[in-house]
């Protein structure tokens, strides 16, 4: 009996295309914070600006944790164009963009939920 001779894995283009597409949806899902931030949430905060034209702390860390956004927006690119010049390691480039944007979004979302509650229960003093 003479044992099978493994083959090599399916190293064409095709089979990495699922995987290649799913980060660009995650590029395109991770464009919405800065957009929302750019478009709604950047002209308030301007309004809040108090004496001398500062910002009042947490409200800048908001500021300061959407601009990261944008980092992150721009690094699930640089992993998809990764993805699409070594199209081997495309599936690992898509959990490790996945567990970025996921973390990312987590935590500005809590912050964003906890900026908001302040805020409302200031204006209730």
């Amino acid at each position: 009996m003479s044992d099978p001779v493994p083959t090599a894995p399916d190293t064409t283009k095709s089979s990495h295309r699922p995987a290649q597409f799913g980060l660009i949806a995650l590029v395109l899902f991770s464009i919405v914070p800065p957009l929302l931030y750019y478009r709604a949430i950047d002209p308030f905060l301007d309004s809040t600006r108090i004496n001398g034209g500062l910002l009042p702390g947490p409200f800048l860390l908001l500021r300061l944790s959407a601009h990261a956004s944008a980092f992150v927006a721009v690094a699930l690119l640089l992993l998809t164009i990764f993805a699409f010049v070594r199209p081997i390691s495309a599936r690992s480039l898509l959990y490790r963009g996945t567990v970025l944007l996921l973390v990312f979004s987590i935590a500005y979302l809590c912050y964003t939920l906890f900026m908001i509650a302040v805020m409302f229960a200031v204006r209730d003093i």
